[in-house]
Formats: C-alpha cells, structure tokens, sequence
C-alpha cells in the first residue's frame, strides 16, 4: 500500500519543453506541479484541489516555458527554477480561491520573465506580456488561450526572420511576418506537432491557412504594436494596414446541410446512440438542427437550462449562469430558443424522460467535460467533424457540425421569417426587446411560431 506521504503522482498531463519536462500530478488530493531535467526537479504545490484550476495554470505556464526555451535556448536550468518557483509560489500562493480565475492566471503569467542577457533590447516576448498583462484582465478564457498562440506564432517568426530588437523593425520587415504567415500550412499543430518553423517552410503546401486566419494573427499583431506606440513604448506601430482581402463570399465561408444530408446524420446519430448509450451523440446534433444553436452552447447545457411552460412548451435557456467554465460568444448569444415537437424525429416525451433522468437541476445535461481550452463542446466536435461526418457522408468538404446552423437559417430565411425573428433565433441580435414587450411565454411563442412553420415539412409523425 503506497504511504500517504509519497508523491502518489497521477499524470493529468505531460508536456516536454525543449530541454526541460513539466509535470501536473495529484498527491494526498493536492496538486502540484513540477519541473525537471535529468536527475534535477523543483516541485512546488498549487495549493488546490480542483482540477479545472490546476490544468488552466499548467497550461499556462507550460506554455511560457517553451517560448522562454525558444527565445533563449541558451538558458540554464537553474534560471527556469528561479521563474518557475517566482511564478508559483509567490504569487500563486497569494491568491484565495474565489481569486483563481482565468484572468487572475493570466496576470500572473503575462507579468513574468526571464532576463538571460544583458542585452537592453526590446523583445516581442516582452512586448506581447505587457500588452496581454494589461490588456488581457477582462478577456474571456478562449480569448486568453487566442492570444497565447497568438504570441507564441509570433514569437517563432520574429526567430526566424532573426528580428530581435523591436526598436529596430521596419515596414519590410512586418511584410516578410506577414508573408511567413501566409505560408503556414492547415492543421500544422497536429500535422507537423516536432517540426520546428524552419522546418516547417522548407516545403510548399497545397493548402494553407485561411485569409481570416492569417488576419486573425495580424490583427493581433497590430494591436499589440498599436498598443506599444500609444504607451510610447515604441516610436510607430509599423504593423498597420497588413490585412489581406478576403475573397470568398460570407455565404460560401461554411456550407449548409441539405435536408438529405441532416435526415442521413441524425439517422446514423441515433444509430450510435442505441448502440452505445451516449446520449449526446444523437441529442446534441438534434438539438442544433432544430434550433441553429451553437455546438458549445449546446454542450454545456445543464438540467435546469431545459425549461416547460405551463402552456406545454419547451425551451431551451442559452446563458453562461450556472457551472464554472459556461462561455457564450457575444453579448446577443443569451437567449431562448423553443423545441419543435417531431421536428427531425425529435420526440418531447423521450427528451423530457432524458432530462429528469439527469438528476440534479445543476447538472450538466450531457456527459462532457470542460477542457483547458475553454470548451466543454471538444469531444463532440472530435467525435462528430473527424469520424461520423466522414462515415456518413461521402464529400462532407465544407461541411461541420456547424453547418447544421446555417442550415436551419437557410430554412428560415425561405419560409420569410422576419430577420429580426430570425436573429433572435440564431443568437445574432438581443432578444431583450420582444421579450420585455410580450413577456417570457409570448416571447417564446412567437419564436416556436417561427420555428414551427420553418421546420413543418420535416416533422415526423408516428
């Protein structure tokens, strides 16, 4: 039997940097994380219990000690303990658990660094963790892990172009970043996960990255340097005016199911459902097809957000009030959306038995679970976009979980719904106006309303 006093390690996650290996493990219910080289390691507690906080600040600082490896591969071992425990212990320490927040994390991290050189030059590592120390406070957590790989992308070009004085850049020189991006081939994380940059660009790909990609990275470019200038930290923000234009129509970006494909995906869905019992493989895609809501919002559903009206209808409560981690995209995102009865086999009756067999009003309604990167919807996603989209359907180019949404307002749109109606729906405006007009069950009436004449053809009657 294992002592209690023995570091009973239970490997959450393992990640090598460079030289230097990383370690989240539970020991006597409290996590810790460490640092290690060879015979050499620095241990230190994170002083919690829960997971979701010790896999956030792993993720966090994991990540800050590749980019310090990258940027001085130099750097000795002795100088990353002195970070790492800097980091830790005395600033983690302070923080009390109603202050463990993703916002709080990212202060702490964004704020450190590491001087291995004299050099008084200014690097961007140093100048995308001020802008992000000062500027990142608010930021939902998906923005938060955005702009890390936002700065960690780079952090490996200004390497590889060999800029390391910021002082010093020009306008060519933030050409030839754009240009690098605009190299980078799809998927590189995954496909070439060890190959550095310069490896990466020996080669030509025949699919790169997309426009609004590549102007994600820029933008974020120009507004750390946008930042710097106005901080008269740098003389002029030379990254202006680098975004590319983007060809592809809006309504081409991301094709719609057509009612063949949806009929050929719920049926294969409920086919792994019976099979397998895992009711979010056929409820969460049903779900999104007769109410356009997104892959995420639908994933972190709890019990209490499935609502019935003393009128017999049901909805479903879009909000990020509950569990830690709910995340919606914008303001306009909260909102009600009805259930259409027989819509795509959707059955009330099976569907309310699912939710009260769910148990507590707070618990999730499916069996998912929340990520480091701010989701609970990933397994799904994984699930659905990689392996049943592929088995079901023969050419699903252009076609995602996602496409079930604008299939529904293409549905929409044809049956004349009015926009504002329609937007209500989709999550796309605020629904404050009807719903303070009409209060709650006339609100959501009038949005069953239209739903119901968009989805009438396709509903099922046994």
């Amino acid at each position: 039997m294992m002592n209690k006093n023995e570091p009973a390690l239970s490997s959450i996650y393992y990640q090598p940097t460079i030289k230097y290996y990383v370690f989240l493990y539970l020991r006597n219910s409290v996590y810790y994380i460490r640092l290690k080289q060879d015979n050499k390691n620095s241990s230190l507690s994170l002083k919690t219990t829960k997971r979701h906080i010790a896999t956030r600040f792993f993720t966090i600082i994991k990540h800050e000690l590749t980019l310090i490896v990258n940027e001085s591969p130099d750097v000795s071992y002795e100088q990353l303990v002195t970070y790492f425990k800097a980091t830790v212990s005395n600033e983690f320490y302070h923080l009390d658990n109603n202050q463990l927040n993703d916002s709080a994390l990212l202060k702490i991290i964004s704020s450190k660094s590491i001087n291995t050189t004299n050099d008084k030059s200014l690097s961007v590592i140093t100048l995308c963790n001020d802008y992000i120390q000062e500027k990142g406070t608010n930021w939902k957590y998906a923005t938060q892990l955005s702009s890390q790989a936002n700065k960690a992308l780079l952090i490996e070009i200004f390497d590889y172009l060999k800029l390391d004085d910021v002082n010093k850049i020009t306008r060519k020189d933030m050409l030839k970043v754009r240009g690098v991006i605009k190299l980078l081939p799809v998927n590189r994380k995954q496909r070439f996960k060890n190959f550095s940059l310069k490896d990466v660009l020996r080669h030509e790909y025949s699919q790169t990255i997309a426009t609004r990609t590549i102007n994600g990275h820029l933008i974020f470019l120009s507004s750390v340097f946008n930042w710097a200038e106005k901080n008269d930290i740098i003389k002029k923000n030379l990254a202006t005016d680098l975004l590319l234009k983007d060809e592809q129509k809006e309504s081409d970006k991301r094709n719609a199911f057509s009612i063949k494909q949806i009929e050929q995906l719920l049926s294969s869905c409920k086919a792994h459902y019976v099979k397998n019992g895992l009711a979010w493989q056929y409820y969460i895609p049903l779900l999104s097809a007769i109410t356009g809501a997104r892959l995420n919002e639908i994933s972190q559903l709890q019990v209490k957000d499935i609502i019935r009206l003393e009128n017999g209808l049901i909805y479903i409560d879009i909000n990020e009030d509950g569990i830690e981690g709910k995340s919606l995209k914008n303001q306009y995102s909260a909102r009600y959306v009805p259930l259409v009865n027989n819509a795509f086999g959707f059955n009330y009756h099976e569907f309310m038995n699912y939710v009260e067999s769910r148990g507590d009003k707070n618990n999730l309604l499916f069996e998912v679970t929340w990520t480091d990167k701010g989701r609970y919807s990933d397994k799904v996603s994984k699930w659905f976009n990689r392996t049943l989209l592929k088995q079901t359907l023969n050419s699903p180019k252009g076609l995602s979980f996602h496409s079930f949404r604008h299939s529904l307002a293409t549905l929409l749109k044809s049956t004349g719904t009015p926009l504002s109606t329609a937007q209500q729906i989709l999550g796309h405006s605020s629904q404050s106006i009807t719903y303070d007009t009409y209060g709650k069950s006339a609100h959501v009436k009038i949005l069953s309303h239209a739903l119901r004449q968009a989805l009438q053809p396709y509903c099922e009657y046994g």
